[in-house]
């Protein structure tokens, strides 16, 4: 299988589902920095992000707590993503 491909369990059978690019934004500083935590961790910056993202998804990862007045979008950096997926 490869990166590109994911299995998925529909009705008891494994399927293979195949991976389509999607585009998010990341400031260059922000990017190099997921590179460096994912060269680190023996991964691609896709799977790092991915990882991330499936975590929220899924909810092993908490979201962030709300607060009753709006803030600025929270300032985070590759190692902060990384420590939230990979908590033990």
């Amino acid at each position: 299988m490869s990166e590109n491909q994911v299995d998925t369990t529909e009705s008891g059978k494994k399927q293979t589902e195949p991976r389509v690019p999607r585009s998010i934004r990341f400031s260059g500083s922000e990017w190099h920095s997921i590179e460096k935590v994912a060269k680190a961790r023996g991964m691609t910056a896709a799977e790092l992000v991915r990882h991330a993202a499936m975590g929220f998804a899924d909810r092993s990862i908490a979201p962030a707590p709300s607060h009753s007045r709006p803030r600025s979008p929270p300032r985070s950096s590759a190692s902060t993503v990384a420590s939230i997926c990979f908590r033990r």
